[in-house]
């Protein structure tokens, strides 16, 4: 707008970002997934006995997809998130990256420490999850985004 563009131009300014949107996160239980339909229950019941964290990754197009199957502790997991950024930093634009999450503010912090220590990220934003990702994901959950060059 500040640039004198018209509500569309802006809209597909926008628009022609969303495939360069990376987003991925690792949910602490299966049980919301499981209540909202997005998983069976037998998946639910060996992710629970098998300590399996789902790392979650959000398609270019928007789809859900498993990323990877961490059996351990969550401390792991994130460490898994924190080595595939490491593995993608020269595709990743490193001016701003978002870690958002629904209630888990010292795993955030965690997580952000550790980005930082990895990469000369300009700016490293904490968020709280939306309604939609806290509802389907449940607590604990947390996720990386940024965007590639």
């Amino acid at each position: 707008r500040d640039e004198g563009k018209s509500a569309r131009e802006i809209a597909e300014s926008i628009k022609a970002l969303v495939p360069k949107v990376r987003t991925s996160f690792i949910i602490e239980t299966l049980d919301y997934l499981y209540k909202g339909g997005r998983c069976t229950a037998l998946q639910n019941l060996m992710s629970s006995l098998l300590s399996i964290r789902p790392i979650i990754a959000v398609r270019p197009d928007g789809t859900l997809g498993v990323k990877a199957k961490i059996r351990g502790t969550r401390r792991k997991g994130l460490m898994e998130m924190v080595k595939d950024f490491e593995e993608h930093l020269d595709e990743i634009d490193l001016h701003r990256v978002f870690i958002t999450h629904t209630g888990c503010t010292a795993d955030a912090e965690f997580l952000k420490t550790e980005l930082l220590s990895r990469a000369q990220i300009e700016e490293v934003l904490i968020t709280r999850a939306g309604s939609v990702i806290a509802s389907h994901c449940g607590p604990d959950t947390i996720g990386i985004l940024y965007m590639v060059k």
